[in-house]
Formats: structure tokens, sequence, C-alpha cells
């Protein structure tokens, strides 16, 4: 997927600065499904990723987070972990099953293993509170590499040692 920043792209709601996904049918908005069952966390971490020029949809719990995948798809989905209905595990469990290749940002304050927690199929794992341009840089990290490479865990691979090599 090549990533480019436009000026602006021409729609139904106006003119939309932003980032745009090219391929064989022209330009996409980036689409980041978000998802937090606290609108304290979400609501702001929705309106940073759209000024930065990301098409966010917003759900409440992991079960409207995966009617939404798959009535819609995304490019990239940010889950909390514990919310009611569907935990941010489940979810990536079956958003990972409809999508090898999606890109799963889990943000949460669980201080486990991503193992204990049912999450190293995850591409990334966040603390909270969320670093907005930590949040941005892997983000874009993950939207412009190639599906399915290793997982990063808190800025390093799993097995990196201290300085990010193979020890």
């Amino acid at each position: 997927m090549v990533l480019k920043r436009t000026g602006s792209l021409a729609g139904a709601a106006g003119s939309v600065p932003g980032l745009y996904k090219e391929g064989l049918e022209g330009h996409s908005r980036i689409r980041i499904l978000l998802v937090d069952d606290v609108p304290g966390m979400r609501l702001p971490l929705a309106r940073f990723l759209r000024k930065e020029g990301y098409e966010v949809v917003e759900a409440g719990d992991g079960l409207e987070a995966l009617n939404a995948f798959r009535a819609g798809g995304a490019d990239l989905i940010i889950s909390d972990l514990q919310m009611p209905n569907m935990d941010g595990a489940a979810l990536l469990r079956e958003a990972r099953a409809l999508d090898r290749s999606i890109p799963f940002i889990v943000v949460s304050a669980f201080a486990g293993e991503p193992e204990e927690a049912g999450l190293k199929e995850a591409s990334a794992l966040m603390g909270k509170p969320v670093d907005l341009l930590a949040l941005e840089e892997t983000v874009r990290s993950l939207l412009e590499r190639p599906p399915m490479e290793e997982t990063i865990i808190g800025g390093k691979r799993p097995g990196a040692g201290p300085k990010g090599d193979e020890s």
C-alpha cells in the first residue's frame, strides 16, 4: 500500500485533507476502527486521528467494532483491552479470522505479558495514557509495512535485546 498525503479529496462532505492509500481504484481515505468503551479515552484519540487526516469509525465495545468491521472494513484497528460484551483479545481473534493481515494495535493499562492476555497476535501494544505522537508513529509504521511482519511490543521486536538486536 502506498500512503500519500494530499491537499484534499473532494467528497460528499466537501474537501477533506488527509492520508489516502493509492491503489488500482485510485485513492481512498485510510480508515481506522477505534474501539474503547470509555468515551473520555476514545473521543480525544478519535479527534487526534481525524486531525491527522484519517477516517475514524468509533465503537464502544468489541461486538460493536466487529459488526462495523464486517460491514465496512478498516485499514487498521486500535482497541482497548478490557471492555463489555467482547474484550479486545476476543476482537483481535475475530478480526484476524476475517482478515489475517489487518494491523491491530492494543491500547491498555494491562501490565502483564502479551501472551498472558491472549495478545501475541497483536501488531503493537501501547500503554495508557496514550502518547499521541507515538500512536501516530505506530499507525504510520504499521500501514506502511508489508502485511504480517513481526509484532512490535513496547517498540521492540519480541526476543530482541535491550538495544533492539537479537540476544
